[in-house]
């Protein structure tokens, strides 16, 4: 875990200190976002996305391990159980924590496969506003024109 936590934190300063004129390689910044939450919004320089992906994936794991132990914490009890009663209502808690931990497991594969598209997109993106600038839509009273400036 610490070699990974060092390992990120270079990858980050070096594309942090690269002095030349930054243009961010879609498959790159998809890749970077499939490996660690919000890594390809950084690498796009987009910070505020960063942390909102990086918060809502960390929060579907950590909801998905705590139903997890949970639904193990009721399985042992179950195990110990001696009266019906308690064994249904031991299932019923299983069944239940089962359930939501599948459904923060979805959630967070969600999340992912959102965050690994925006990251491309961003990327593919980047110089947008530059290239909209070269394009002009005129719509007159008796015409519509398109004018492209190279």
């Amino acid at each position: 875990m610490k070699k990974y936590l060092i390992l990120t934190t270079l990858l980050f300063l070096s594309l942090l200190c690269n002095a030349e004129e930054f243009r961010p390689v879609p498959w790159k910044a998809a890749s970077l976002s499939f490996i660690a939450p919000g890594a390809g919004q950084i690498y796009n320089q987009d910070y505020l996305k960063a942390g909102l992906f990086f918060a809502a994936e960390a929060t579907f794991f950590g909801m998905s391990v705590y139903h997890h132990n949970l639904m193990k914490d009721y399985e042992g009890k179950r195990a110990g159980a001696e009266s019906d009663e308690d064994i249904s209502f031991y299932d019923d808690e299983f069944k239940y924590n089962y359930y939501r931990r599948n459904s923060y497991y979805w959630w967070l594969g969600l999340s992912i496969i959102a965050s690994v598209g925006d990251a491309y997109v961003d990327a593919t993106l980047f110089d947008f506003d530059e290239n909209k600038s070269k394009i002009h839509l005129n719509i007159g009273k008796d015409n519509i024109s398109l004018s492209l400036r190279f």
